[in-house]
């Protein structure tokens, strides 16, 4: 599952030393210790339409969706948040 690796991918890199993303360090949690609980929030983020993945240009729309993937994929996650205000 594509929201799945990309977490997984994030915590390995975290894990060897890299900085966080910025989605991981607003989640603030002990990677080391949840990383299943940080994929499990960011699938139910995917199903309240909090977060969005677009790949190739085309918005994924279920979490089983199948999406093949090449070298030249491009997938964004973008993550919405509320504005205060009017």
């Amino acid at each position: 599952m594509l929201i799945e690796e990309r977490v997984r991918a994030e915590c390995d890199r975290v894990a060897s030393g890299a900085r966080p993303s910025e989605l991981l360090s607003e989640l603030g949690f002990d990677l080391d210790r949840i990383t299943d609980k940080i994929v499990d929030r960011a699938l139910t983020a995917f199903a309240r339409g909090k977060i969005f993945i677009i790949v190739n240009d085309r918005q994924v729309t279920a979490l089983d969706e199948e999406i093949p993937i090449a070298e030249t994929t491009e997938t964004v996650f973008l993550k919405l948040v509320q504005l205060k205000g009017g």
